[in-house]
């Protein structure tokens, strides 16, 4: 797969095609502007518009793609320094063409990663559910005579070798295609070397994308591009789409949040985004090196059966005492100027949400009429206890 093969990556994509949940998108030639923001591996939800599998999808001119929400897992390998990292996002759009670039600072391997990962994360961190009953006796009238006289009437991945020339100002450095997904990781000397090299391939080019890419290509980071997999000749529709797992060596694990200036406007509703961070202790994030992440602790912990229940679905064991930090950032507008950059918490206590208490109420009706009843019997039996022992009492004098 060679450079020319990322051309459709803006056109091929359908609307019940979407599912790659991948970052920075590129919008096609025929769009004015072109949305950007941080996103990263591939994860299908479903295939309606509504709940797309791309993250920051640049539309066509006139579509609109709204973020809904967001969440990643990140499994930081402190001894290796590998960061393994999984996103999935959802969408509100009605657009059909997408692309989408994934920054990493160095390159990437890629693998088929399992769907279940989120739902079982998302199960650990949960808050305990405790069953308490308790007995209530309600006061109420019997009505047995009608009671009565109405009983009666009821009855595999593939990949490629580098395929660019070492002198080109954008090399190829790898091309796969993996769980549904064509994929080509990029290098480039200069923003706007690259910006060029994707107009050419049917991309529109605009300086909100050259600076969204200066950072990366000073610092060597690599591109990933990514789009879905052009159907079997022998197999028509929509390919398959399975989560991708991105792992790569890093100096600190990290989550792209950088976002372009015309991206980070709030949209009125609100966007989410939760992050999974898996190391060997608690983590807390901040935005570049001293910025205030509004990501808020939802739990911390080391759940006893995390490594069991994970497995290998992150590229490795899990060990055992594994923390598990989860953040939610509801911030909208993003303070999308850096990425997100994890280190060890200064607090170690553990987080773990309120358990959520759900009552069962045992009723023990108590019919008045019937206790007037009996209260009434027994009165006249005292009555006439009373009167005999009298009657008895003036006889025996």
């Amino acid at each position: 797969m060679g450079g020319g093969d990322l051309g459709a990556l803006g056109r091929s994509l359908s609307v019940t095609e979407r599912g790659a949940e991948i970052w920075y998108p590129l919008r096609v030639r025929s769009s004015k502007a072109l949305l950007i923001a941080a996103a990263i591996a591939v994860a299908p939800w479903s295939l309606s518009p509504s709940r797309a599998q791309a993250c920051a999808p640049a539309p066509r001119e006139g579509e609109v793609v709204r973020i809904a929400e967001e969440s990643a897992v990140i499994y930081w390998d402190s001894a290796r320094r590998i960061e393994h990292f999984v996103r999935r996002a959802r969408f509100d759009t009605t657009a059909s063409d997408f692309g989408f670039l994934v920054p990493t600072p160095t390159l990437p391997t890629l693998a088929e990663a399992s769907q279940e990962l989120f739902s079982t994360l998302d199960d650990v961190i949960k808050p305990e559910v405790r069953y308490e009953s308790r007995t209530r006796l309600v006061p109420g009238i019997s009505c047995m005579m009608f009671m009565m006289s109405a009983s009666r009437g009821r009855g595999a991945a593939s990949s490629a070798a580098p395929v660019a020339q070492a002198l080109d100002p954008v090399r190829v450095l790898a091309a796969q295609t993996v769980a549904g997904y064509d994929a080509v990781v990029l290098e480039a000397d200069n923003a706007d070397a690259l910006a060029q090299w994707l107009t050419t391939r049917g991309y529109a080019n605009s300086p909100t994308l050259q600076r969204w890419l200066a950072p990366y290509v000073a610092q060597r980071w690599k591109i990933t591009a990514f789009r879905v997999a052009k159907p079997d000749a022998n197999r028509p529709g929509a390919p398959a789409t399975s989560p991708v797992r991105m792992t790569f060596a890093a100096e600190r694990p990290f989550y792209p949040y950088r976002e372009p200036e015309d991206q980070r406007a709030g949209t009125g509703s609100g966007r989410t985004l939760r992050v999974h961070v898996l190391s060997t202790e608690r983590m807390h994030g901040t935005i570049g090196d001293r910025g205030v992440w509004p990501g808020r602790v939802l739990y911390s912990n080391t759940p006893t059966t995390l490594a069991a229940r994970l497995g290998t679905t992150l590229g490795a064991a899990i060990p055992a005492g594994t923390w598990l930090t989860t953040f939610d950032d509801r911030s909208s507008p993003r303070l999308g100027t850096d990425e997100v950059y994890f280190a060890s918490s200064s607090d170690r206590s553990p987080v773990i949400p309120p358990a959520i208490v759900r009552t069962n109420t045992n009723e023990i009706p108590i019919p008045l009429d019937w206790v007037a009843l009996i209260g009434f019997v027994l009165w006249v039996v005292w009555r006439r206890v009373r009167k005999a022992r009298t009657r008895s009492g003036t006889t025996a004098s």
